[in-house]
């Protein structure tokens, strides 16, 4: 098996990559142009959270790794601290308010825990991003976590 980057390393690359082909587009013939966007999102037509969606959660993942990379970019690799994961399909924690975190951090699990999304072997859990957050009307700091799948 190869060895897959976490997806704090991969994010960024990812992003050069969406603003080249972007900008590649720029200097196409509007018709050629018309034809490469159409071909570009057509797998989206079915997507239940539509473009609009779409550009909420990658707003919300950009927000969310600027976090983690202004508050020094520290991942932990969590594969070897993991107690038997099997049958695990939620983890509940009530008040984390006793528990001193970094401002964020990444969480990296990886391929080989064995986190699948349920029904979908081929999906699964990279790696969870904690930042620290304040719940509004409370004034009570908690941790917030984005999984990214």
């Amino acid at each position: 098996m190869a060895i897959k980057q976490p997806h704090p390393v991969l994010y960024p690359q990812l992003v050069a990559l969406g603003k080249a082909r972007s900008a590649s587009l720029l200097g196409w013939q509007k018709a050629r142009k018309g034809v490469a966007l159409r071909t570009e999102f057509r797998p989206l037509e079915g997507d239940s959270l539509g473009f609009d969606g779409r550009m909420d959660y990658a707003a919300t993942v950009t927000h969310i790794w600027e976090s983690f990379v202004s508050s020094g970019g520290k991942m932990h690799a969590m594969a070897d601290k993991l107690p038997d994961t099997d049958g695990l399909r939620e983890i509940v924690i009530s008040e984390m308010s006793g528990l001193r975190l970094p401002d964020a951090f990444y969480a990296h699990y990886g391929e080989e825990v064995g986190l699948d999304l349920p029904g979908h072997t081929n999906i699964y859990v990279d790696g969870v991003y904690f930042v620290h957050t304040t719940v509004f009307g409370g004034n009570r700091p908690i941790a917030t976590a984005e999984i990214l799948l």
